[in-house]
């Protein structure tokens, strides 16, 4: 798991380490937010589309999303590793 950094963060600092997001769901986000499919997703990174579909209902759970659209308004910037 990812923990919650201090209040104040570094310029440079990565905007999924404020939240609690494991691994997956981080690599998971990301794609996602760059334009992959499920499907897309789980070929890169050797899952089922169906478990990156459960990791994206979590991240819509744990970042407070009605619609997987809402993330991107969440991160308007395309995210890297």
């Amino acid at each position: 798991m990812v923990s919650v950094v201090p209040q104040s963060r570094p310029k440079n600092s990565n905007p999924l380490s404020l939240i609690m997001l494991t691994k997956r769901e981080q690599e998971c986000l990301i794609l996602f937010l760059n334009g992959y499919t499920a499907k897309e997703t789980g070929a890169e990174l050797n899952l089922s589309y169906r478990t990156v579909e459960e990791h994206l209902e979590n991240l819509k759970i744990k970042l407070g999303c009605r619609y997987k659209r809402n993330l991107h308004a969440l991160f308007p910037r395309k995210l890297s590793d």
